[in-house]
């Protein structure tokens, strides 16, 4: 497997495990923690393990699939925080200082419903540098210590980074697409190996309470050491173990295909369909998170049922 690209299902369940955890990342649970340990480091690994050539050519592909969404969506999130300031009466946000936040400094703390939207500027900017080391840099190892030095330093540099175009994030970001990339270079052919390693340095981190929490989007990462390392071993881990249970059980390839696909939508209507949760959730008087997560899931489930049937749409052409 060294160095393959075969797609197989483990890859769309790790998204749908991952996307997931994002919609559950956004509610108020006792799991934020665990989820801020992972989620976003992951999706940067996965970016990486999925890069296809060590080249330039997929930069524009990039282009309309991360940042075209992100101007779309983002202006759509601008319009209904505006309308719904409007509607309940409340004094509008400035928006200069907005506008820069948004497009300039990519900062997820913004009071908006795209606060999420950083994400897709962040892992563009990170993909093309990554692919800019790649082309100059051949040696596995070398990147793997250039990637350990960026991570391991980040801690102590990263208040003197400025937040201009993400500059603090995106630091951050490309060591985990690089080492998503030397993952599936050099991942072991045997999964049960790689499945012990990588649940042994996980465990360790949970034994001695050394995870980490990453909320990259407001620029907030806090790591003890090797911890940092924590969400690439936890993503290897299930890879492993999905990899391992494909080979044994036949799993619905084609569903899990499609479920993948919708990957885009659930990060990007998932603030809504959280806020209209929450909105249900208290009209019930069930203010429960696991309530509010399943109100949610069940929302954008229907957000996706209208894209495979809607799929010509304007609101489902870059989702």
């Amino acid at each position: 497997m060294r160095g393959s690209m075969e797609r197989s299902s483990s890859i769309d369940v790790l998204k749908v495990i991952l996307f997931l955890s994002v919609v559950l990342g956004h509610i108020n649970t006792p799991f934020h923690n665990y989820i801020y340990a992972f989620h976003i480091p992951a999706f940067f690994f996965l970016s990486g393990f999925l890069m296809k050539r060590k080249t330039l050519s997929d930069v524009k592909l990039d282009f309309v699939k991360l940042i075209i969404p992100f101007v779309v969506f983002s202006i759509f999130g601008l319009i209904v925080e505006f309308l719904k300031c409007l509607m309940l009466r409340r004094d509008f946000p400035e928006l200069s200082s907005m506008l820069y936040d948004v497009y300039i400094n990519f900062d997820s703390t913004v009071p908006y419903y795209g606060f999420v939207l950083w994400f897709l500027p962040i892992l563009f900017l990170s993909k093309l540098i990554s692919r800019c080391l790649l082309i100059r840099i051949d040696s596995i190892l070398m990147l793997s210590l250039i990637s350990f030095i960026m991570l391991f330093f980040y801690v102590d540099y990263k208040y003197y980074l400025p937040s201009l175009f993400g500059i603090d994030k995106v630091l951050v970001a490309v060591p985990f697409v690089l080492f998503g990339f030397v993952y599936r270079e050099l991942r072991l052919n045997k999964s049960w190996l790689s499945f012990s390693i990588s649940i042994s340095f996980v465990g360790l981190c949970i034994l001695y309470s050394s995870i980490p929490y990453f909320d990259i989007g407001s620029s907030t990462v806090v790591y003890a050491g090797v911890s940092i390392l924590f969400p690439i071993f936890l993503v290897t881990a299930l890879l492993s173990i999905f990899e391992i249970l494909e080979g044994k059980l036949s799993l619905p390839s084609q569903f899990l295909a499609l479920c993948g696909s919708f990957s885009m939508l659930f990060f990007v209507f998932h603030p809504y369909t959280n806020n209209i949760a929450y909105l249900v959730a208290n009209f019930w008087g069930a203010n429960y998170w696991l309530f509010k997560f399943i109100l949610s899931v069940l929302f954008l489930s229907l957000f996706c049922v209208i894209k495979v049937r809607k799929r010509n749409l304007v609101v489902f052409k870059y989702v």
